[in-house]
Order: C-alpha cells, then structure tokens, then sequence
C-alpha cells in the first residue's frame, strides 16, 4: 500500500522540546500510512542582528542543516531573503505571502527532490506565510489550523489577517482551538470545525521517578509548565509567590519575556526548558499546576495544552478566567482576582487526591485520538 504524503507548515520546529499539537498530528498522521514533510517558519538574514536571542539562532541553524530525515518524516527549517514581522515596510501582505518564494535553495526544487511537490494533504498551521505553498504545491485537501488569534500578538503585522482570509477561501477545511476563533467562519462556516488541543493519555499516566531538582525543592510544589511570554501575567504570580512564603513555585519552559524581577524572588524557580519526555515526571511530583495568563484578545481563544496534560498526570488546575477556558467546563478552578487565585492554590492543594478522578476522566475525554477521529472523518475518510 502507496504512503499518502502530508505537507505541515508550523512555526515551530520539529525537534522542539515542548511538544504542540501539530507534533501530535504529525506523529497521528504517521500512524495512518503517512510520509510526512514538517516545514517550519524560515530564518533569514535579518536574524544576524537579533542572533542574541536563543531562538533565532536555533533557527538560523536549523536552517543550515538542510531538510532531515527522521523515519516516515522530512523536516526542514527554509532559508528565506524576506522576513515577515511587525516593523514598516515588513509587515506588507505581499512580504507574508511570498516569504517562501525568496528562499536559498528554492523550497520548490526543495519539495521536488524529496517527493512532497504532490501531496495529499497539505496543512498550514500558525505559520501564514505558508501562503505560497499554496501556489506551487499540488494538493488533494488544503486544511488550515488556527491555533491562535494570530493578530493579537504583539510582534504580527495586522495583514496577517488579510493572509488569513485568502487561505480560509482557500482551504477546505477550518480547524479552530478556540471557540472565539469561530468568528472567522463567516461565509465560510461549513468548512470550520472546533478542535480544541488535547493529551496523550499515555505519557501522562506513566509513572515517573521524582525530578532531580525537586529534591532541593520541597512542597508543596506549584508548578507552571509552558512558554512565557506577554501573555503570562508575572505581577499575579509574584503576588501569590510572596503571600505563600512556604510554597515553592516551579517554572517549565523558556521564556520570551524579561522576567529578572520573577528571578528575584526567592520562592520561584526556574528550571528552564524540559524535553517532552520527561515533562509528565514534573507534574506528577507537584502539588497543583497553574495557567496565571492575563485575561485580553489573545489569551480569550488560547486552548491550553497545558490544561489537559495537567489533569492527565493528576494534578488539580488554577486559572486565570479567560475565555476559551471557561468554555471548556473542565475540574480546574478558575479565578477572577489575585485573591481568587491564591485562595484556590491552597484550596487544590488541600482536595487533590479527593478530585484525581475527576482530572484523569476529563483528560481521557480530550485525548488527542479523539481530536483525530474528527480529522480521519472530515479530511482523511474524502481523500
């Protein structure tokens, strides 16, 4: 039986150590005979001049590595000569619809020579510039996963939107995380489907040995795992880090943000970034996990990985009260005030083992094999 071939275009790259959805998808579609070409959002040479951040320069290495094999899948971080992002004259529409046509070597003779210029699926996922896949890449299905309300970052040109508006006539099919993300639908609302992040239950649920570090770190443990950026609202965890003298609060993940100040604190932790691998062992041996994001346009369509990862491992969830969240219906508690949220801390602490099934039931609901089914039915089941 021939492979099927999927095209995902993502800003993140494949050998991210936090797994995101598209990971996910990738490795699910790979389970149903696929040959998968996971493209990144390129580096360019306007990266020499911000090289200082750790991102870009992993990037920019990526980038020199060529595409790469790992089994069923091709990865490749492009090289591009434009550079789309929120700055005069870089942030036009035409600049985000062909970054990838200006890329060293040719991303087109790029997808011949590795057999993905004809594709079954092509999916385009958080990386809009992607557009111009849309031009040289012959596919059966055009699926476009809005994962974010890509506008309301503060570094997107606002034609990301336009951009946006050109594939959804496009695609033909909408996946959105996000319940506010459904307002895009317009006229095209039979292409669009809620698909909010998931878990693998698997991972989660796999007993793990308790993490170094937390052994010079003791409980109760408040954990948060995950990118912080502007959305992560550091005033409110400085607040409850410091009402909680006794609580020791533990970060997970890198950070796009100055956060000097949270290392200033002597109760909060960084531990930097983790491989996906062993994240579930630092949630398993902590005593409640936190989602402290400030509540505004961006954060309202965000669908957490974190949430249910959280609840597959056991732990009991505080939130902050945004939007997308509060659709969800879910065990966490969600708080309105700082207040709120540190009386709900202490609260999960106190009743975690009284709920734990409740979390693992929740998390079982929203696995990423259920998200799937909804992808084998809609795109899969019409190829």
């Amino acid at each position: 039986m021939r492979k099927r071939k999927i095209i995902i275009a993502t800003n993140r790259l494949w050998n991210n150590p936090l797994k995101a959805g598209n990971h996910h998808y990738a490795e699910l579609f790979a389970n149903e005979n696929y040959k998968i070409c996971w493209l990144s959002c390129p580096a360019s040479p306007f990266y020499v001049f911000r090289i200082y951040q750790k991102r870009n320069f992993v990037r920019l290495v990526d980038s020199l590595k060529g595409m790469q094999r790992e089994e069923d899948v091709f990865h490749c971080t492009p090289f591009s000569f434009l550079h789309y992002y929120n700055k005069p004259f870089f942030d036009k529409e035409w600049i985000g619809r062909n970054v990838l046509k200006f890329t060293l070597p040719s991303i087109k003779k790029i997808l011949i020579n590795y057999g993905f210029i004809d594709v079954d699926v092509l999916w385009i996922s958080d990386f809009l510039s992607a557009y111009y896949l849309t031009k040289i890449v012959m596919y059966r299905k055009l699926v476009l996963r809005i994962a974010d309300d890509n506008a309301a970052f503060s570094n997107s040109p606002q034609s990301v939107e336009d951009i946006q508006r050109k594939l959804i006539k496009k695609a033909d099919y909408v996946f959105v995380t996000g319940k506010n993300l459904m307002n895009y639908q317009e006229p095209d609302k039979q292409k669009f489907a809620y698909l909010p992040n998931g878990v693998d239950i698997d991972h989660f649920r796999k007993k793990f040995e308790t993490p170094e570090e937390y052994k010079t770190i003791t409980s109760p443990r408040v954990l948060f795992v995950g990118l912080i950026y502007d959305w992560f609202d550091k005033d409110l965890l400085k607040y409850i880090a410091s009402e909680l003298p006794d609580h020791n609060f533990i970060l997970v993940g890198s950070s796009n943000t100055d956060v000097s100040d949270l290392k200033a604190v002597k109760n909060i932790h960084f531990l930097g970034p983790r491989n996906y691998e062993v994240i579930p062992g630092y949630m398993q041996h902590a005593d409640v996990g936190i989602i402290p994001f400030k509540v505004n346009q961006l954060t309202n369509s965000v669908s957490p990985i974190k949430l249910f990862e959280y609840f597959a491992a056991g732990l009991p969830v505080v939130s902050t009260d945004f939007f997308e969240i509060r659709q969800m219906r879910s065990p966490a508690t969600l708080a309105r005030d700082p207040s709120e949220f540190l009386q709900a801390v202490v609260e999960a602490i106190r009743r975690k083992e009284s709920r734990k099934q409740d979390f693992l039931d929740f998390a079982q609901e929203n696995s990423w094999d259920r998200r799937f089914s909804i992808v084998r039915e809609k795109v899969l089941s019409t190829l």
